[in-house]
């Protein structure tokens, strides 16, 4: 599981699937028990593989709840169960880290649209006019700035 999420993808545990080897002997004999040592090795490796496949299923489940419950915040948790992916493509922690990692670089609190009006208002009520300045250059100054 740490591979895959150091890689960033998912583990594709059908194209790592062990295969059955051909036997090589050409005697009728010899190549019988060469395939029955072939099926035994087969077997054993298709189990170690499914058992494999198994865990890995089970880990993403654990390191998914693990991110929820200790790396993600409040906020960010109610942002990605807003999310319509939330119980699809989020149960995936490699997918639930990706669209963190998504809304951390792009997020609208970034904006901080009422911090802007703020110190617009006070630059404008900080504007004094000078006393050598006629009323229609300080408004012209006034339009400028605002």
């Amino acid at each position: 599981m740490v591979k895959s999420i150091q890689d960033g993808k998912s583990i594709d545990f059908d194209s790592i699937a062990p295969k059955l080897d051909a036997p090589v002997q050409t005697e009728v004999l010899a190549r019988e028990t060469e395939m029955a040592q072939n099926k035994i090795l087969y077997s054993a490796k298709l189990t170690s593989h499914m058992n494999r496949a198994a865990y890995f299923e089970t880990n993403k489940r654990t390191v998914k709840s693990n991110i929820m419950l200790k790396f993600v915040t409040k906020a960010m948790d109610i942002k990605l169960q807003g999310d319509a992916d939330f119980t699809t493509t989020l149960e995936d922690p490699i997918e639930l880290l990706k669209r963190i990692e998504q809304f951390m670089k792009k997020s609208a609190d970034a904006e901080y649209d009422f911090l802007d009006f703020w110190e617009a208002n006070q630059m404008f009520f900080a504007m004094k006019q000078e006393h050598t300045q006629k009323l229609d250059a300080f408004q012209g100054r006034i339009l400028e700035t605002g």
